[in-house]
């Protein structure tokens, strides 16, 4: 939990020294009481939330250098190995601005270069498992009536549904902002934290609205696009993975899930 917590701070001071604009969001989202409750927990996903603001900060840098690209290409390849659904992360290099890139590097170099990196690691964790981990049994998760090939045709076939599907979830849980204010390992749940939680990402996003952003037009519309992409993929992968055939809502999902967007 002490090393969870020390390199999650780690990280997000490396990440506001980035910030050249926006750091009152970034604040904001790192203290959250969820952020802070999975920073001092055993689980990896406090790294991961560290992590994710560290990369996220280099799109709030004024200039991005080559030493940038290589940290952030560090920082991709071990998110991306933890949860594979974070290469839609790779798309990320290729929308920033272009005044912004003072490097030799093209941008789809740096594109490459964080592919490369999420092998490596996939790699190195291949070979720890061979020689390691091999007297470990498998974990079962799977949930009575889940299918992950018979999920994936039925959202094929119902496209329209899965969809309804997927907004009906986020309706039915406020769209996870009550899940913000969490802090306990029984997800309890204090209404005024939840709110005053919200609130204070509002008000760092007020406290940022007038820096001026590198980002084109076209930039911020392509982020936003694969924000929303982002949560659509987590939540199918959750749909397919743990969630049985044709539920009328997806099983699994959590806010800290949604964090990146």
């Amino acid at each position: 939990r002490a090393v969870n917590a020390m390199i999650y701070t780690l990280l997000c001071y490396f990440a506001l020294k980035n910030c050249n604009r926006y750091a009152p969001v970034f604040t904001a989202a790192m203290l959250l009481p969820l952020c802070l409750f999975m920073a001092g927990s055993c689980n990896y996903d406090g790294i991961l939330l560290g992590i994710y603001f560290f990369a996220a900060s280099y799109y709030c840098k004024n200039e991005i250098t080559g030493r940038d690209v290589w940290l952030f290409a560090l920082a991709f390849g071990v998110m991306t190995w933890i949860k594979p659904n974070n290469l839609l992360w790779l798309a990320l290099p290729l929308v920033l601005p272009r005044p912004a890139w003072k490097t030799r590097f093209k941008k789809w170099h740096a594109a490459v270069l964080s592919l490369a990196s999420y092998f490596v690691f996939n790699q190195l964790y291949s070979l720890y498992a061979r020689f390691f981990v091999h007297n470990y049994g498998e974990i079962g998760r799977m949930i009575e009536g889940v299918s992950q090939s018979g999920q994936l045709r039925f959202m094929l076939a119902n496209p329209v549904r899965t969809i309804a599907v997927f907004l009906g979830t986020l309706y039915e849980n406020n769209f996870f902002l009550d899940g913000l204010g969490k802090f306990g390992n029984v997800d309890l749940v204090i209404p005024v934290v939840s709110a005053a939680s919200a609130a204070a990402l509002l008000l760092g996003a007020a406290l940022s609205v007038h820096e001026r952003s590198s980002l084109t037009r076209r930039s911020a519309a392509g982020l936003f696009c694969l924000a929303v992409v982002y949560a659509g993929v987590v939540m199918a992968g959750l749909y397919i993975t743990y969630t049985p055939v044709a539920m009328a809502r997806v099983i699994g999902l959590q806010t800290r899930y949604f964090i990146p967007t």
